[in-house]
C-alpha cells in the first residue's frame, strides 16, 4: 500500500515536470494511466479453502462471515488480508510458504493454515515474526477449544491491528 502511494506521488511529480516542459496533455494522460494501474481491486474471495474442510465442518455461513469481514476491512483500509487453507506445507517452512502465498495472491497479509499439519502462519506488511507467531498461536488455541469463529475473527482483528501499528 505504501509502495502504491509512493508510486502515485512519483507519477504526480513526473506529471508536473512534463507539464512544465510543455507536455501538459501527456502529463495528464500519464497521471491518469498510473492512477488506474495502481487501483487495488478486491479479490473475489478473501478466504480460500483448498481442503474443503471448513465449509464441510462449519458450513457455508462461517465461510461467508469470514469473507464479509475481510471484504469490509479491505473497503475500510484498502489492505488485502487473505486466508488460505491447505492440507500441508509438504515439509516446507511455514513462514516461507505463507510469504510465497501472500506474494502469489498479491495480498498485504496472509493467514496460512495447513490443516493436516496443524500449523498456522501469519505474515504481512508491518507484521514481524513474533507478532505473526502470537496471532497464529492464539488462533490455534481457539481452534483447539473448538471456537472456530472466534479463532478466525480474532486472527483477522489481530492481523489488522499488527498491520496498523
Amino acid at each position: 500500500m505504501k509502495k502504491a502511494v509512493s508510486m502515485m506521488i512519483g507519477a504526480a511529480g513526473l506529471s508536473m515536470a512534463l507539464a512544465a516542459c510543455g507536455g501538459a496533455e501527456e502529463a495528464a494522460e500519464t497521471s491518469e494511466e498510473t492512477a488506474e494501474a495502481e487501483e487495488v481491486v478486491a479479490p473475489e474471495e478473501f478466504i480460500v479453502d483448498r481442503t474443503g474442510q471448513l465449509a464441510q465442518e462449519l458450513g457455508d455461513t462461517m465461510m461467508e462471515a469470514i469473507n464479509v469481514r475481510l471484504a469490509a476491512y479491505f473497503a475500510e483500509t484498502g489492505n488485502n488480508v487473505q486466508i488460505l487453507i491447505v492440507d500441508t506445507t509438504e515439509g516446507e517452512d511455514m513462514g516461507t510458504v505463507a510469504t510465497a502465498a501472500m506474494a502469489e495472491a498479491g495480498s498485504d497479509a496472509m493467514i496460512y493454515i495447513a490443516a493436516g499439519d496443524q500449523e498456522i502462519g501469519v505474515v504481512g506488511e508491518g507484521i514481524d515474526a513474533d507478532e505473526g507467531e502470537q496471532i497464529a498461536n492464539n488462533m490455534a488455541d481457539a481452534f483447539d477449544n473448538e471456537n472456530f469463529e472466534g479463532g478466525f475473527m480474532d486472527g483477522i482483528e489481530a492481523t489488522a491491528t499488527a498491520m496498523a501499528s
